[in-house]
């Protein structure tokens, strides 16, 4: 992204990728967070490293836990959240040492007030409180 001008233009491709829904730049580390959503099957969350020249270089990746997921959101320093759409829940991975450590799932019960189409729940997005205790 050309900060001044607002172009946007293709550093690299980067395959291996089923459907990515949701990516997650952490400048600072100069990592790259990306889940993908597959039909019937958990996706994956995974871990890039940013090469000088653009490129990604996978380090790691865990299965998210849930099915369609569709966002990530940092926790503190040290971990991301994953919201999965399709089953509803969310789960927390730890990012320490370069690597995803396997993930921790909390799950939704209960259904929306108009049973028609919210029959479960389905997480949108993940957010925690900003001293990352919630």
């Amino acid at each position: 992204l050309n900060n001044e001008t607002g172009e946007l233009v293709r550093a690299s491709i980067t395959t291996g990728m089923t459907n990515p829904t949701y990516i997650l730049f952490d400048e600072k580390a100069g990592l790259v967070y990306a889940v993908e959503e597959k039909v019937g099957t958990q996706g994956h969350l995974r871990l890039y490293s940013v090469n000088f020249d653009g490129s990604l270089m996978e380090i790691s990746r865990q299965p998210t836990l849930g099915f369609a997921s569709c966002h990530i959101s940092r926790c503190g320093s040290d971990h991301v959240v994953v919201a999965n759409y399709a089953s509803g829940n969310a789960a927390s991975f730890a990012t320490g040492g370069g690597k995803l450590e396997p993930g921790v799932c909390v799950s939704y019960t209960g259904s929306g007030p108009v049973t028609e189409r919210q029959e479960g729940s389905h997480a949108h997005h993940s957010v925690t409180s900003p001293d990352g205790k919630w």
